[in-house]
């Protein structure tokens, strides 16, 4: 039984005290800006002559941070009018990305823009061989993650 139909994202900031731990439904990834992206489907070691390309389609890290980090600010503007704190900068800094899949794999990588976090493929939701609750993916690169359920970015500043 999968329980993946909600992704935690964790922003540490280094340099600051400010730690973002926000709660993403499907149908709220679902509303922000949507991304596709054509890849190759298919294990590349084996010796397949044609492996099926497929139209993934999901929300760029980088407007899920956006998302994470001007809705805590809102808030903490709401607690304290007089914090003008803007955490928007949290795709201009240097960092890793470390992805926690529901079958104990975890990757780490350096914190890029082009990373997308996917919840279809062709036009429908993800199905559990191909990576639901969310399979992430690194346009330009073989690599790939799936049953992704959590996701920690950690922004060196």
């Amino acid at each position: 039984q999968l329980e993946g139909s909600c992704l935690t994202l964790e922003i540490q900031q280094n340099s600051k005290e400010t730690n973002i731990s926000k709660t993403f439904s499907l149908d709220q990834l679902q509303q922000l800006p949507r991304t596709e992206s054509s890849n190759t489907v298919g294990c590349p070691t084996t010796q397949q002559q044609h492996r099926p390309t497929s139209v993934f389609a999901g929300v760029r890290l980088q407007h899920l941070l956006e998302s994470a980090t001007s809705s805590a600010s809102r808030s903490r503007n709401s607690d304290n009018n007089n914090n003008n704190n803007n955490n928007n900068s949290s795709m201009n800094s240097n960092g890793v990305v470390v992805f926690h899949a529901l079958d104990g794999e975890t990757l780490q990588v350096e914190l890029e823009e082009d990373i997308l976090i996917c919840y279809e493929m062709d036009g429908a939701p993800l199905t559990q061989a191909r990576g639901f609750p969310l399979r992430i993916l690194f346009p330009g690169k073989r690599r790939v993650i799936k049953w992704v359920q959590k996701i920690q970015v950690k922004v060196n500043e």
